[in-house]
């Protein structure tokens, strides 16, 4: 038998996984609901990315830039190191 002492009660260790199953299968038909599924997006994901985005914008532009650059130069490279073998 699967029992096991919790705060001096013995658990049906079996009871316990209909329990967790029962609460899982409720919290995913409620996120399933369309309205549940605006109110997180209004109330949780825009005030985040909105947060985020405001604060590492600039970040995000530099490293946009920096890339560029990064690649103009190897550009740059290629072609001066390219340049002997094509004049021959």
């Amino acid at each position: 038998m699967c029992e096991y002492l919790f705060f001096n009660k013995y658990i049906n260790i079996n009871m316990i996984g209909q329990m967790t199953n029962s609460i899982i299968n409720k919290f995913i038909n409620e996120l399933q609901q369309k309205e549940t599924r605006k109110k997180i997006k209004l109330k949780i994901i825009e005030p985040i990315m909105r947060d985020a985005l405001s604060k590492y914008y600039p970040y995000f532009i530099f490293i946009i830039l920096l890339l560029s650059l990064i690649m103009i130069l190897q550009i740059i490279q290629i072609y001066i190191n390219m340049k002997p073998y094509i004049y021959v």
